[in-house]
């Protein structure tokens, strides 16, 4: 399909400027309404749904972010299907003469598949950009903030724990674990927090009232849909291996 186009605009086009001066302006025009086409029809398809339907407004977590959909709607680059669509117009009727305006419709679609693909493609990175959204897995997003929730969750509760009873020199070695555990997150990983968690001796209430504490920010975070079922899931699991001695009573 891209070596078709790039054979056949330049041919195409000077003998469309040739034949019919106008076809570019033509052209042009209809890349500006297929463009906004497709944000007439993809903003009220991402929120008239979820406005009708509070149970799936519910179930979605909530209206999608614009500049989300802002983003989706700017990526309707053209290419394959709209050039077959074209090409499959006949190239005569069945009288034998030439299919009238075959070669304007062909054309004004090689015009649309580059201002969309050149035009709408090389602005996507810079728009991205623009609105300030990020590349990153959304589910890696998500575990990275349901961590950040369930370490903040344990040191609230250690402290209010501390408030409540006595407070020995292992609950605090517990809290300065779990605070150097928030502030390298990034570059922890499981083994180590188990690790770690298992050289502390720290009572058995203390530590099921931080496991409880960690599963209700977790549960929390899910129910407000900032967390998908999948991650809380994992997440959860990771939770209970490492509490297998504390959870039950």
């Amino acid at each position: 399909m891209f070596l078709f186009v790039g054979l056949e605009v330049p041919h195409r086009l000077q003998a469309a400027v040739e034949t019919a001066p106008g076809i570019l302006g033509s052209a042009l025009g209809i890349s500006a309404a297929v463009i906004a086409a497709r944000f007439v029809w993809i903003f009220p398809g991402a929120y008239l749904p979820l406005w009708l339907l509070p149970r799936l407004r519910r179930f979605e977590g909530g209206y999608p972010d614009p500049r989300a959909v802002l983003l989706g709607a700017w990526c309707g680059v053209r290419g394959a299907v709209s050039l077959a669509a074209a090409l499959s117009i006949p190239l005569a009727l069945r009288d034998g003469t030439a299919f009238p305006g075959r070669a304007e419709i062909v054309t004004c679609t090689l015009v649309v598949i580059l201002v969309t693909l050149i035009g709408q493609g090389l602005t996507l990175l810079p728009l991205v950009r623009r609105l300030g959204l990020s590349d990153a897995d959304p589910t890696d997003v998500e575990v990275l903030s349901a961590r950040e929730a369930m370490l903040n969750a344990g040191i609230a509760r250690l402290d209010a724990f501390c408030s409540e009873e006595s407070c020995p020199i292992s609950v605090y070695r517990l809290r300065e674990a779990m605070a150097d555990q928030l502030a390298s997150l990034k570059t922890d990983d499981a083994v180590v927090r188990s690790e770690a968690l298992r050289r502390l001796d720290v009572a058995r209430e203390v530590r099921r009232a931080v496991y409880q504490a960690k599963t209700g920010a977790l549960l929390s975070l899910r129910d407000r849909g900032g967390l998908n079922d999948r991650a809380h899931q994992e997440l959860q699991l990771d939770l209970d291996r490492e509490n297998a001695d504390v959870r039950t009573g």
